[in-house]
């Protein structure tokens, strides 16, 4: 890490925190531990549903003990938020941890019903690659100065970096600032959290106009 500090695994950042818990209530008529796994995104306080990958040895077994359970960070398959009430499919951390974000933005593989949208499951990812991306029509582009486009996944650029739980909250403060300076109209944090892309450049050409390839997603990291 660039900061120099020495961190575990189990305190490092991470994409998807997972942890087992026993819900309220009473044990059902043998006894047997009902278990469930749950768990965070980043460092967000709403709870998600996060599954534990099929290929886990305790896959489809719940009378485990709770106590011998371990954290499965950046796995598995997460869910919707544990208030929501909607219906829909869970989608790999695999699937959003890998994919390129020059490519546009984070989309689902998985089926969603209505009134349920993408934004449950992708709103704090979203958040982080609007922040260090700018979507730039093809002229505005050829006037930055050495431009990057983007080729860079969240997992290579936080659970590769190991990075420690104050730097990326150091980042987070960069992030919200970087937001505002690059989409100072149309994509300031609340909207971050509710919209797939920008809809405009910085010099008002409208981008969903444009082909997909011909948006060009320019790497702020």
């Amino acid at each position: 890490m660039s900061c120099g500090m020495h961190t575990c695994n189990e305190c490092r950042i991470h994409a998807t925190y997972q942890n087992p818990s026993e819900p309220d209530g009473i044990p059902d008529d043998n006894d047997q531990i009902q278990w469930g796994y749950g768990g965070y995104t980043f460092m967000h306080p709403e709870p998600h549903v996060i599954f534990i990958p099929k290929s886990s040895p305790i896959w489809g077994s719940h009378n485990t003990p709770l106590n011998s359970l371990p954290s499965r960070h950046d796995d598995g398959r997460i869910h919707l938020p544990l208030s929501s009430q909607s219906i829909a499919y869970p989608e790999r951390v695999k699937h959003i941890l890998d994919m390129n974000l020059g490519e546009g933005s984070i989309f689902l593989t998985c089926k969603c019903w209505p009134p349920i949208s993408p934004w449950p499951f992708l709103a704090k990812f979203q958040h982080i690659a609007f922040a260090r991306t700018t979507y730039q029509c093809p002229q505005c582009f050829k006037k930055e100065d050495h431009p990057h486009l983007c080729d860079c996944t969240l997992r290579e650029r936080f659970l590769d970096r190991w990075l420690c739980v104050p730097g990326y909250l150091k980042e987070r403060q960069a992030d919200d600032a970087s937001l505002k300076q690059f989409y100072p109209q149309d994509m300031i944090y609340s909207q971050a959290m509710s919209r797939s892309a920008p809809g405009t450049c910085g010099c008002g050409a409208r981008l969903n106009a444009l082909p997909t390839r011909s948006i060009m997603v320019v790497c702020r990291w």
